[in-house]
């Protein structure tokens, strides 16, 4: 089992800084289950001019994210270009038997930056569960998109599943 958690930000991450030229790496996780909590945050990403690396999970029982830190910082899954980077995110791959959102955790591939979102796939055997709110009041999503201010295209979202569970303003956008 892998427990991502801490009261300061707990964040495991390849990326390309924002003075960086050149490609982040790919982050990969093998395990039985994967618990993101407490404000933690997995990522691949560019900041600086390159692009992203993709970010595959395999977790045979469960990844769950849940329990918002206490200053409010949300659990995240993400493949991004931030506002500054040039570049193109990667692909975001999770494969397990459940996944679940709690606490308006959110898995994102996007791009607030210039460069194209990364595509978002989603292998469930089981299940697909989004619920509860976050501080700010949203519930969990499941996202790809284009922030304003940003130059690209979003990628797309493909989830197999058993079942999909969305409550509490959850939301695939």
């Amino acid at each position: 089992m892998v427990c991502v958690q801490i009261g300061i930000a707990s964040n495991l991450v390849t990326q390309v800084n924002s003075s960086g030229t050149g490609n982040a790496g790919n982050l990969k996780i093998e395990t039985g289950e994967l618990i993101i909590r407490g404000g933690a945050q997995i990522s691949s990403g560019t900041f600086g001019n390159g692009n992203g690396g993709n970010l595959t999970i395999h977790a045979e029982e469960s990844v769950v994210l849940k329990d918002v830190s206490t200053n409010g910082r949300l659990n995240i899954l993400a493949t991004q270009v931030n506002s500054l980077g040039t570049g193109n995110a990667g692909d975001l791959t999770i494969e397990t038997a459940r996944l679940i959102l709690q606490d308006g955790a959110f898995v994102s591939s996007a791009t607030f930056g210039k460069g194209n979102g990364g595509n978002l796939h989603i292998r469930a055997t089981e299940s697909v569960e989004l619920m509860g709110l976050n501080s700010f009041g949203f519930g969990s999503q499941l996202v790809t998109g284009i922030r304003p201010q940003a130059i690209g295209d979003a990628g797309n979202i493909s989830i197999e599943t058993g079942q999909l569970l969305l409550n509490d303003g959850a939301g695939i956008v």
